[in-house]
């Protein structure tokens, strides 16, 4: 897996901005929140990948949104990845 693997989608689903009026360094990578501070039209997801079952899980870094998803995935060949989503629910 890749150190600080982050995907960012954009949105036009209002997105609650993180605001904790203090810096400071997290130690875990899963608390580091810089994408969540700030930015009003995007959403950014930490990201795992199930090569067996074809699936890119999906993680909201705003905890405040808290929500999550799983997109599949093909390779039709070496330099292209078409996502998609089975169930929008």
């Amino acid at each position: 897996m890749k150190k600080w693997n982050t995907l960012s989608i954009r949105s036009n689903e209002p997105v609650n901005i993180l605001k904790n009026g203090a810096e400071y360094i997290a130690v875990n990578d899963s608390d580091r929140l810089y994408e969540a501070e700030g930015l009003r039209d995007r959403h950014y997801y930490t990201y795992t990948i199930d090569e067996e079952k074809t699936a890119l899980s999906l993680i909201n870094r705003n905890q405040l949104h808290g929500d999550g998803f799983e997109l599949k995935y093909v390779r039709p060949d070496s330099a292209t990845i078409v996502l998609y989503e089975t169930d929008a629910g």
